[in-house]
C-alpha cells in the first residue's frame, strides 16, 4: 500500500512560510509528501543508501499487543495503527494556488540528510560525554548544548 512520508524539513519551510503571512490565519493548511512509497520501494532506498543487505521484517499488530503489556506507550501505539490502515494522501494544491512551490525533498535525499545528521548527532552526544565543545551539525553550526 502506498503511504506518504514527509520529510520534517520540508513540512518546517511550509509552517514557516505560513506563520509569517497575515494573509494565511486561521485557515487548514496541507503538507503533502513528494509522492506516495510502498514499504517495500523505502526500504530498497535504505538499501542502496546504506548498504545493509540483510531482510526486513514487519511487527504485527499482535507484537506490538504482546509489547505494550509491558510498555504503555507501545498500548497507545497499538490504539493508533487504524492510522496506517488506509493512507492518507494530502493535497497541496491551495498551498501551490495561493502561496507557491511547495519543497519536496525526494525520499534519497531525505533519508541520506537525515543519517548525516544522526551520525552528527551521534558525535555530539559522544563529545558531549568527553566534554569536548566543539560539535557541529551537517551545516556547519553548533549543535545546542541540550537535545
Amino acid at each position: 500500500m502506498k503511504k506518504e512520508f514527509l520529510y520534517t524539513v520540508d513540512g518546517a519551510k511550509v509552517m514557516v512560510e505560513l506563520a509569517l503571512r497575515d494573509d494565511t490565519y486561521n485557515q487548514n493548511w496541507n503538507v503533502p509528501a513528494v509522492h506516495t512509497i510502498t514499504g517495500e520501494e523505502l526500504v530498497k532506498v535504505l538499501h542502496d543508501i546504506t548498504g545493509y543487505k540483510k531482510g526486513i521484517r514487519t511487527v504485527s499488530k499482535g507484537m506490538i499487543r504482546l509489547i505494550g503489556i509491558f510498555s504503555p506507550s507501545m498500548k497507545e501505539v497499538v490504539e493508533m495503527l487504524y492510522l496506517t490502515e488506509q493512507p492518507v494522501i494530502l493535497s497541496g494544491d491551495k498551498y501551490e494556488r495561493k502561496i507557491g512551490h511547495l519543497p519536496r525533498t525526494s525520499y534519497r535525499v531525505g533519508i541520506e540528510e537525515t543519517i548525516i545528521w544522526m551520525k552528527e548527532r551521534a558525535k555530539y552526544r559522544s563529545a558531549s560525554k568527553n566534554n569536548k565543545k566543539s560539535a557541529y551539525n551537517s551545516v556547519g553550526r553548533n549543535l545546542p548544548t541540550e537535545i
